[in-house]
């Protein structure tokens, strides 16, 4: 294999639910792809918007903007090795309507104001 080739810009994520385990999906994405892209093409396997999910890898939570290659363990000086990403999904509650309503019944009743003005 010649030292000219191009490694292959793809990585093989395996998403499980994080409580149950339970296999969502298995992927091949670009490593440069954003964890919000991953979250968006896997929102229809785990029927769950992609805002509502959070990503673990290991021992932390993934940050949106977080590139998938920082959390690929492989030697990207061998062409050929691929080895997978294991990616938990932790499901995130959409806040309850009576909490927006609330807030936003006391954001217009009881308007902020700069206490100190220019």
């Amino acid at each position: 294999m010649s030292s000219s080739e191009p490694l292959d810009p793809l990585v093989t994520v395996e998403v499980s639910w994080a409580v149950s385990g339970k296999m969502i999906s298995t992927v091949r994405v670009e490593a440069q792809k954003s964890i919000w892209k991953l979250k968006e093409m896997l929102a229809k396997n785990a029927k769950t918007p992609a805002m509502f999910m959070d990503l673990m890898f290991g021992n932390q939570v993934a940050s949106d903007s977080d590139c998938l290659l920082v959390f690929a363990s492989r030697d990207w000086t061998i062409p050929t090795e691929d080895l997978p990403i294991c990616c938990l999904v932790l499901r995130k509650q959409p806040p309850r309507l009576i909490d927006i309503t609330r807030d936003r019944f006391q954001r217009q009743r009881y308007p902020l104001t700069n206490p100190y003005p220019d």
